[in-house]
């Protein structure tokens, strides 16, 4: 198994991925009598079973993904207990390394949870850098609904989802915790690459200065050849983005991003299907937090924009190829099915909107379209895809 030199951070934790057929929304709904005016908005701290609903259909009214804060761990622990379900590993960095073991990649990642799941999960060509000093579960609800999901409300009023996505609810202490090893800066020593990702659930501002600055030490260990990849999530604290970049002041070289995220971050919120929106509104992130080059995956396509643009080209081909081969075949496909993605059909929309990104005739850009994959309802993986992007990406580097 090749090891590339890539280090992967900072958070895991274990999920439990429902089946969602096994779920019964629907008794749900009526049993607590939920009316469409209270799935219009919700915050981000879900109190009980009710808002816990009331957060789902918020998000299938929406077509989006999300991710929520759990008042209580208990919350996790006592929902549905005997509902279906399939017990994986999350965080953007073992999720990637997962997917790069999948083609024959070694990697580095740090862990801030441990337990026997962890043990279990963690594939045998990763070795761990574990932060923590006692094991602990708090695990994160993943509800991944279908396309066409319908549900009937209390006052008559119908929502029904327009494509399968996700919903994340946890509340997970070793992650808002967050401690960072002190061995990670001497893995950093020989690194290629550090994906870093995993400050979005903490709350308290002078715990994340303090983890952000040792995070900021450990960085400067990297070889002055090293890549530092940045990859966006779902902050419980929006403002803390801005206080993260401007303690790491200059040394990421990439941030990434997904649709939902970049359309949060930017206001007047970018029109997906139109390339200047989509490049201005690039163009200000790269502006505010500091960075060169900017990466933005979506489920038609993927942009690369800086002044690196071309150099990436085949890193958001491989992004995309790994995301498109986990949403097929989910956690267990091969390298022979990676390889075998590259055959599919490319997604039209895709390659209606790389043309229009042609016709800007811009530098310092590249657009690469997704794929096409049709698979039978209730089939494809949404959980993670991100992440596998992330991996394939980074595979290529």
């Amino acid at each position: 198994m090749r090891d590339n030199g890539l280090v992967l951070g900072l958070g895991n934790n274990i999920d439990y991925e429902f089946e969602w057929s096994g779920l019964d929304f629907q008794s749900r709904i009526d049993s607590f009598g939920i009316e469409f005016r209270e799935i219009q908005s919700v915050p981000h701290v879900v109190r009980s079973e009710r808002e816990l609903v009331i957060a789902v259909l918020n998000r299938i009214y929406a077509d989006g993904g999300g991710e929520f804060f759990l008042e209580s761990p208990s919350l996790a622990s006592e929902f549905a207990p005997g509902a279906p379900k399939k017990i994986t590993m999350g965080g953007t960095g073992i999720r990637a390394a997962i997917a790069l073991d999948r083609i024959g990649i070694a990697s580095t990642a740090h862990f801030v949870t441990m337990n026997d799941d962890v043990r279990r999960l963690t594939p045998r060509g990763c070795r761990v850098i574990w932060a923590g000093t006692k094991e602990n579960l708090y695990p994160h609800l993943i509800f991944q609904y279908p396309e066409g999901a319908a549900f009937r409300l209390a006052d008559g009023r119908t929502v029904r989802s327009q494509r399968s996505n996700r919903v994340i609810m946890s509340n997970d202490q070793d992650n808002i915790d967050l401690p960072i090893s002190g061995a990670l800066g001497e893995a950093l020593k020989s690194a290629r690459v550090f994906q870093v990702a995993g400050f979005n659930v903490i709350s308290d501002e002078a715990q994340l200065i303090d983890r952000v600055e040792r995070l900021k030490k450990a960085i400067l260990e990297i070889p002055a050849a090293g890549i530092v990849f940045y990859e966006e999530a779902g902050f419980y604290r929006p403002e803390f983005r801005d206080r993260i970049f401007s303690i790491l002041d200059g040394l990421v070289d990439i941030y990434s991003l997904n649709e939902d995220e970049f359309q949060e971050l930017v206001s007047p919120e970018p029109d997906l299907n139109d390339p200047a929106s989509v490049v201005g509104g690039l163009d200000a992130l790269r502006k505010r937090f500091g960075v060169d080059t900017i990466v933005l995956h979506t489920k038609d396509w993927g942009l690369v924009r800086g002044k690196n643009a071309g150099k990436y080209a085949g890193a958001l081909s491989a992004g995309i190829r790994m995301a498109a081969t986990r949403y097929a075949k989910g956690d267990d496909f091969t390298a022979a099915d990676f390889a075998a993605t590259a055959d599919e059909m490319k997604s039209p929309e895709g390659l209606a909107f790389r043309e229009k990104i042609d016709g800007l005739n811009l530098p310092e850009l590249v657009c690469v379209p997704g794929y096409r994959i049709e698979l039978e309802a209730g089939k494809a993986t949404t959980i993670g895809l991100g992440d596998s992007f992330v991996g394939g990406f980074l595979s290529d580097l």
